[in-house]
């Protein structure tokens, strides 16, 4: 068989099909569920537009009216600047590396004095390794740094 012989005899197939007829109790059961009434969406947004922010609210009173607890001993007892212990490892720098990777000319500026200057600004990155002296262990540490220059520029 083709296929559009298999689909118009389908087609015949489920043209002979009857729907059932719905039993009473399922029609009743329909009929209690539709009748009792869903509760109301927006009076939940209403009830919670008011008590979320109520208790957000008591809990920042509690949180801020609570008593901070400083015991003088335990804050006597910590140093400032913790002493470093005596086999601790000593770093020293090993490499330090300026990598310029932004030049810009930003135009001609008129200094304080009258002049003018031509500005520029320089962009970088440091990188400094250090180096453990005992164990070897190395890291490398990279900090951004700009410069800006002021070239005098002067007109005969």
């Amino acid at each position: 068989m083709s296929l559009p012989e298999l689909e118009s005899e389908l087609e015949a197939e489920l043209k002979r099909l009857k729907p059932a007829i719905a039993s009473d109790r399922l029609c009743s059961g329909i009929a209690r569920q539709l009748e009792t009434r869903s509760p109301d969406v927006r009076s939940l947004f209403r009830w919670s537009a008011i008590a979320l922010p109520a208790a957000a609210g008591i809990a920042v009173a509690l949180f801020l009216g609570a008593p901070v607890d400083e015991s003088p001993a335990l804050t006597k007892s910590i140093p400032a600047v913790a002493e470093p212990a005596a086999d601790s490892e000593i770093f020293v720098p090993i490499r330090a590396v300026n990598r310029l990777y932004d030049a810009r000319y930003l135009g001609l500026v008129v200094t304080p004095d009258g002049g003018r200057a031509r500005k520029m600004v320089y962009r970088y990155f440091d990188t400094v390794t250090w180096q453990g002296e005992r164990s070897q262990a190395t890291f490398q540490m990279t900090v951004p740094r700009d410069e800006v220059h002021f070239i005098n520029v002067t007109g005969f």
